[in-house]
């Protein structure tokens, strides 16, 4: 048995052991019991000056387990313009004001361009615009499947853009848990501090693990926080199968607001 094949094993084996533990945790958390001590969550988050966004979603959702893979060499194959390959994928310029850059700019001028759309919550955030990567199951909210444009004096400077190719369901659709047990996951792990304003929430895919130079991405919700007199914001990320907090090095991104 080769190395290839061992890997592939070990990747269902934790799918797997994902989805039991998930199903446990449903079975254990009926959502009549689930919706009263929600509402005492809330209520605790609220006396902790912890300010909620104005609507916050109990409705359930569904999703994929996700594999794909990045090929920088293949956008610089097809690039018509120069760019350069970096470790955080393929750099090149836009000779745009930064106002006027949309998704039409960015299909006309860069490969796949028509894959991306404009996400302003994001690009807010990051104080960069920022376009996500849409596919049939949803968007990637990952800087694996993102076009980020970076501004010099009001103009587009240059851009960052990564592109998840081959990307393929790895089991059935399945339930995922609600916008509101999501935030209050985080608060019960202790991710959410005193004083701090949730800006949103959203629903996408992140990347949960690399093997054999593919990628693995779940149904993620994306929450945009900021600490009362903070000069940055920061991105957090929860596991929409089983609530856990992901822990990776861009689960948690401080971002300088200014």
């Amino acid at each position: 048995m080769n190395f290839r094949k061992i890997q592939w094993i070990f990747l269902i084996i934790f799918i797997s052991l994902d989805c039991f533990l998930f199903y446990s945790w449903k079975q254990m958390n009926p959502n009549v019991n689930y919706n009263n001590n929600s509402s005492s969550v809330i209520k605790e988050m609220e006396s902790d000056s912890i300010s909620l966004p104005k609507t916050l979603s109990s409705s359930e959702r569904s999703g994929y387990y996700l594999s794909g893979n990045i090929n920088n060499q293949e956008l610089i194959n097809q690039s018509k313009e120069q760019v350069q390959l970096t470790n955080l994928g393929i750099i090149g310029s836009l000779r745009h004001n930064i106002s006027s850059i949309n998704n039409s700019v960015i299909y006309k001028n860069i490969v796949n361009g028509s894959h991306y759309k404009y996400n302003k919550k994001m690009s807010d955030v990051l104080n960069r615009k920022v376009f996500l990567q849409k596919t049939k199951y949803g968007y990637i909210f990952d800087s694996t499947g993102e076009i980020r444009v970076r501004s010099l004096n009001s103009y587009a400077s240059s851009y960052i853009q990564n592109y998840v190719y081959n990307i393929k369901a790895l089991r059935e659709k399945m339930s995922t848990i609600s916008e509101k047990k999501a935030l209050i996951s985080l608060y019960q792990n202790n991710e959410i501090t005193n004083n701090t304003k949730i800006l949103w929430g959203q629903f996408g895919y992140s990347k949960l693990l690399e093997t054999n130079k593919k990628y693995i991405f779940i149904p993620t919700w994306i929450f945009a926080l900021k600490e009362k007199n903070a000069n940055y914001m920061v991105i957090k990320r929860v596991n929409a199968f089983n609530g856990s907090v992901i822990k990776t090095s861009n689960s948690t991104v401080q971002v300088d607001n200014n």
